[in-house]
């Protein structure tokens, strides 16, 4: 996917080209829901109208090959290693989160003991 970006040195409004390609974490934060396409496209420096050319196109490309892709190896289901990762990093954020949790109780300073000014210059000075 080719982006149609416009080079101007407008001091008003100015622009500049961009790329359509997609950064590892762009994916990844596509793959999440953080942002869409549109969203990570306009960050890149598409209009908002240009985004959304972009992302029909991308949209309707990927279920067209998702279609042949399904018809030519006769699979209908999804590749489940992503799922089996999810499922891994739920349940390691699970328990991870309770081990914090029962870290916080613990005690970690142990006694809080007042002391006069005297004991603070012996203990401190003196030690």
């Amino acid at each position: 996917m080719d982006g149609r970006g416009v080079t101007n040195y407008s001091k008003d409004k100015p622009s500049y080209g961009f790329s359509t390609a997609t950064t590892e974490f762009d994916d990844a934060l596509m793959s999440r829901g953080v942002v869409t396409f549109e969203q990570a496209m306009i960050a890149k420096g598409a209009s908002p109208q240009e985004a959304r050319r972009l992302s029909d196109m991308k949209f309707n490309n990927s279920v067209e090959g998702r279609q042949v892709d399904q018809q030519s190896t006769g699979n209908n289901h999804e590749d489940t290693s992503d799922d089996d990762d999810d499922e891994f990093i739920r349940t390691y954020r699970q328990q991870r989160i309770k081990e914090l949790k029962k870290d916080k109780n613990a005690i970690k300073y142990g006694d809080v003991i007042h002391i006069s000014r005297p004991d603070w210059n012996r203990e401190v000075n003196e030690a």
